[in-house]
C-alpha cells in the first residue's frame, strides 16, 4: 500500500526546504500548494485539484536544483499491481502538479541534475 504519510513528509520537507532559501522565494507558494495537496491525500481525500500557483520558469542555482531533486528522490514507489485506479490517479495528479509546478523548472535550469531512468528491456 502507498505509504500516504511518507508522501506529505516528503512534500513538507520541500516546503520547507524552499522556504529556508531566499533564492527560491518564487516557488514559496507552489511548495506550499502542493504540501496541502499531501496533507489532504494523507488525510483520505478522494480529488485533488490542478495546482493553481505559478512558479518561475527556473531554477536559479545548481546547489537548489539538487536539493529538490534529492528530498523528491525519498518518495515511495507505487506499485501498480497493488493500487487501486482511484489511488493511482491521486498519485499521478500529485506528481503531475510536482512536475508542473517544480520539475519542469529544474530540467529548463538544469537538466544534468533530473534522473533518468533506463527504459525497461522486453
Amino acid at each position: 500500500m502507498v505509504d500516504f504519510t511518507q508522501i506529505r513528509d516528503v512534500f513538507l520537507e520541500l516546503e520547507r526546504f524552499v522556504g529556508a532559501s531566499p533564492s527560491l522565494a518564487g516557488f514559496v507558494p507552489v511548495a506550499a500548494e502542493l504540501a496541502e495537496q499531501a496533507r489532504l491525500l494523507n488525510e483520505g481525500a478522494t480529488t485533488l485539484p490542478r495546482l493553481s500557483a505559478t512558479s518561475p520558469a527556473n531554477i536559479p542555482d545548481r546547489a537548489s536544483a539538487k536539493g529538490i531533486i534529492d528530498i523528491m528522490s525519498k518518495l515511495p514507489p507505487i506499485d501498480t499491481a497493488v493500487e487501486s485506479k482511484e489511488t493511482q490517479k491521486l498519485v499521478a495528479r500529485l506528481l503531475g502538479n510536482l512536475v508542473e509546478g517544480v520539475t519542469a523548472a529544474i530540467y529548463r535550469s538544469y537538466p544534468d541534475v533530473v534522473p533518468r531512468r533506463a527504459a525497461p528491456r522486453s
